[in-house]
């Protein structure tokens, strides 16, 4: 039997490092977008924080029990298959109909529970604050956008008003989100 072989230490080095780290890309896309926690390079993690959500917390329209509430909820409607899904067109086929791709039925048990609790916490914040939170939550439009929606013809009353809005989504979402885990213990 030989002995086995160990490797370069500098490219085992280099391999760890690689992936420990966002690519320098990911940081300029990020714009200065993330938090780090950790003092050594073990602990060291990045959190990406340039949707629009991350982007509020940033600014301090909203806190990060809110942020992380309102994470939680986009995370369920996700899961719950409400976001649709990428497909693309087959030029050949424009009138043919594709059975499994017709919507409203659950595909699996799991997806069927992520509905339900999605829907729960949107019955339990209310559905004008409920329609804030899926514009900026979960389909990442921005909080000048939702402001448009409620009909605000200053950008910056708009934005006010739509970030007190999002805020008391996340409170609500919170004490929801405490009152599930109590539930389930």
């Amino acid at each position: 039997m030989g002995r086995k072989r160990k490797g370069n230490v500098a490219e085992k080095i280099l391999i760890d490092q690689l992936f420990e780290l966002p690519t320098p890309e990911r940081f300029q896309r990020a714009e200065g977008n993330f938090t780090q926690t950790g003092a050594t390079r073990s602990t060291r993690r990045y959190q990406m924080k340039d949707d629009n959500l991350g982007r509020l917390v940033i600014r301090k329209t909203i806190t990060e029990q809110q942020f992380a509430a309102l994470q939680r909820y986009a995370v369920h409607w996700y899961s719950a298959g409400l976001a649709g899904a990428l497909s693309s067109f087959d030029l050949d086929r424009i009138r043919a109909m594709n059975p499994a791709s017709m919507g409203g039925l659950a595909r699996s048990e799991r997806e069927l529970t992520h509905k339900r609790i999605y829907h729960d916490a949107r019955l339990a914040i209310g559905s004008d604050v409920a329609y804030i939170a899926d514009m900026v939550a979960c389909h990442d439009f921005p909080l000048a956008a939702a402001a448009v929606v409620l009909g605000y013809a200053s950008p910056y009353r708009g934005r006010t008003r739509a970030g007190e809005l999002l805020a008391e989504a996340g409170n609500r979402l919170d004490a929801f989100w405490q009152q599930m885990d109590r539930r389930k213990h």
